[in-house]
């Protein structure tokens, strides 16, 4: 009974942290609907689990190879953000606090295991690590659940669509989202967690199952006596299906991609049997991609539920990422301020709207640069999207020499290949889509780091220890932290001193005033226009302050000499001015190899000068032959003059993305309109259009209503 008693205050302490972590969660994950004291104080409740520890294991954290770069992005990175930020409660302080306590939890991961003190991996930890392998598949079914009855709809596939619209958008109305989740960040979330119950799930039909019940050192099927493993697998099994049954109905291209490579790297990890499931399931999808027909399937993963590359969903991810290019290039130091791009772009970086609207500007509403580094960089600087870089490399290491560390063919080696599979999986999906620093469910990734690190410094071997035992990681001395963190906090002072570093401090106090401070506009002003005589693109940001103030003389002047010294703003400059047609004429005068200033004036002189608008359409397009959008313009402007030049234009729109569908459509109805309807036919057939595939087949069954307007 007194061994009990002993026991009980060592789990009470044990279970403080995670217990005090589920406590403060809802409070630090949603902010908004918390009193602001209420926020602060479960923030320094953060700090508890620290202490604890100190005064309990000897230790304020548990050495791991990703201590140094987390605290540089913690103690570095995140005040920066904090200082520059033009939107701190709108848009900073919820993803702040949200990334806070995921970071929180990663620690909590790595350190609930750990015993300093021990020698060969001690059984306790080893189990503690399998507890932890289980809340984190636990984690997953529960965002699972709410992203499954909160679902927005995806409208991408039919089948799967009338699905999605099936399902009661219970979570979305909840979370204050009356159009769904989105189904693209529940994808992003299901790559943490399907590759893992996946390969535990492949445990039971590939590993080998004798094995000494020593080597069982951290995976699920160790916890459970060997009658009730292939329970346990089961169940992982299960799991599996109802994360991959999930990630389908996303219709996410990015998350099936991520999820199909890391399956491919999974396989040829377990060795033969797995190089022959691969074998089995690479002829499945052979046959299932020659019966479906290859352009098919192309044309809904390049397009989904758009006829354009141009407006699908690859034409809209390049606009994207060269807009995200340019805010870095303006804020390389310091970005633009944790979760401020989505409410920053359309001021700095504006989106055109389509033709036809009555606004120059489209309202557009981007959540993130849809690539992870991308958008940490936007966030929180380059520095910083360093740092994430670094914590991505050390962690895939540490899984390759865990890999290498356990016991070939174990149930151990399907965990690490399960933990690198999920990575991997949501690595390829970060690259064209993200769940940005501070989103909600990014708490899936650090607790997949904890769990790596959590093995990790359970399982390095010391230099000259016998072949079979288990020793901790070397403790990173206190005094080279600090010295490396002082080194790195001087560097990037003599970096914002430097001249170069100017543009980035005034770009942030012009955003602040353009987003959120309009009282500084004329302070900011002052300081753009001693900056512009040495810096030409700090004319870009004093031509935005002064329309701000309804200077356009001043705006004027400042973008003539941004037009001047470079071209990389002069579509942005088109948006804004439109109808300027003396600074367009200017800007072609100037950027004689600028298509963007061929097409801007082009579309001035679209009613004024048709054949002015066409000569200066075919220069620019002998500068940029594949804008599709541009060739469809121009045959809009020769349909009524000169029909076959007409359809020469649309046919190039049509092999350039087909925007908007309309290529190969209006180069089928204009030789309608010719009386070719031969031509029209095979017009129509290039076209992903299910009313130009209709009107061709009308065509040749004989069945003609009647010719139909191009537009």
């Amino acid at each position: 009974m007194s061994g009990r008693s002993s026991r009980l205050p060592a789990l009470m302490v044990s279970f403080a942290g995670p217990l005090l972590l589920l406590l403060v969660g809802p409070v630090l994950l949603f902010p908004d609907r918390f009193p602001l004291p209420v926020v602060l104080a479960s923030l320094g409740l953060l700090l508890a689990p620290f202490i604890l520890r100190r005064a309990t294991k000897g230790v304020f954290i548990a050495p791991t190879p990703l201590n140094l770069p987390i605290l540089l992005l913690l103690v570095v990175a995140l005040p920066v953000t904090l200082w520059v930020t033009p939107l701190f409660w709108q848009a900073t302080w919820p993803k702040l606090t949200s990334l806070l306590w995921a970071m929180a939890v990663f620690f909590e991961v790595v350190n609930w295991p750990y015993e300093p003190d021990h020698q060969p991996l001690a059984r306790p930890a080893g189990r503690r690590i399998a507890w932890l392998t289980l809340v984190y598949l636990a984690l997953g079914s529960a965002f699972t659940v709410v992203g499954l009855l909160g679902l927005g709809d995806t409208g991408k596939l039919p089948f799967l669509g009338q699905i999605t619209i099936a399902l009661p958008n219970l979570t979305g109305v909840a979370l204050g989202l009356p159009g769904g989740i989105q189904p693209n960040e529940v994808a992003g979330t299901l790559t943490l967690f399907a590759p893992l119950a996946l390969a535990l799930s492949l445990a039971l039909l590939l590993a080998r199952r004798r094995e000494e019940p020593e080597r069982i050192t951290f995976h699920p099927l160790g916890l459970a006596p060997r009658r009730l493993v292939p329970a346990v697998a089961g169940l992982s099994l299960l799991l599996a299906l109802f994360f991959t049954g999930v990630l389908l109905l996303t219709q996410s291209r990015s998350g099936l991609l991520g999820f199909g490579l890391a399956l491919v790297l999974m396989l040829l990890l377990m060795g033969r049997r797995g190089w022959i499931l691969l074998g089995g399931l690479s002829v499945v999808g052979l046959a299932t991609f020659l019966v479906a027909g290859p352009q098919r399937l192309i044309y809904i993963f390049l397009y989904a539920s758009s006829s354009s590359w141009q407006y699908g969903s690859v034409g809209l991810r390049l606009e994207i990422w060269q807009r995200a290019l340019r805010g870095i290039a303006d804020f390389p130091l310091t970005g633009i301020g944790l979760g401020t791009f989505r409410h920053a772009l359309n001021f700095l970086y504006p989106w055109p709207q389509p033709k036809g609207e009555t606004t120059a500007v489209l309202d557009l509403d981007l959540a993130h640069a849809h690539n992870l580094f991308l958008q940490t960089a936007l966030d929180l600087g380059l520095p910083a999207m360093l740092i994430v870089v670094a914590i991505v490399a050390i962690t895939l290491v540490c899984l390759a020499r865990l890999f290498r560390r356990v016991p070939a063919g174990s149930p151990d080696r399907y965990w690490v290949i399960g933990l690198t599979g999920a990575l991997t999986a949501h690595l390829v999906f970060s690259l064209t889509d993200t769940i940005a620093l501070g989103a909600r469910p990014g708490v899936g990734l650090w607790f997949l780091l904890g769990l790596t690190m959590a093995a990790f410094s359970q399982t390095r071997t010391t230099q000259g220890q016998p072949a079979g035992e288990i020793a901790p990681a070397r403790r990173v001395r206190p005094g080279i932290m600090v010295a490396g963190l002082g080194l790195l906090l001087l560097a990037l002072v003599w970096l914002w001193l430097r001249p170069a570093a100017r543009l980035n401090r005034v770009a942030t106090q012009a955003t602040a005033a353009l987003l959120a401070e309009p009282e500084l506009l004329p302070a900011v002003e002052a300081t753009l226009s001693e900056l512009a005589r040495y810096n030409c693109h700090a004319n870009w940001y004093w031509g935005l302050v002064l329309q701000a103030q309804q200077n356009e003389a001043g705006r004027d002047g400042a973008w003539s000499v941004l037009l001047q010294c470079t071209d990389r703003f002069t579509p942005y400059v088109a948006i804004l001015a439109p109808d300027h047609q003396a600074l367009a004429e200017f800007a072609v005068q100037v950027q004689p190899e600028s298509a963007a200033a061929h097409f801007w004036l082009a579309g001035i002189q679209a009613e004024q000068s048709p054949a002015l608008a066409v000569e200066l359409y075919r220069q620019g397009l002998r500068l940029t032959p594949g804008d599709g959008l541009r060739w469809l313009e121009l045959g809009d402007l020769l349909v009524d003059s000169d029909r076959q030049a007409a359809i020469a234009a649309y046919l190039e729109a049509c092999r350039h993305g087909d925007p908007a569908g309309n290529g190969c459509w209006r180069a089928g109805q204009t030789a309608e309109m010719e009386g070719d309807v031969t031509a029209a036919v095979a017009y129509y057939r290039q076209s992903h259009l299910a009313k130009a595939l209709d009107r061709a087949a009308q065509l040749e069954s004989g069945a003609l209503p009647g010719p139909r307007s191009n537009k």
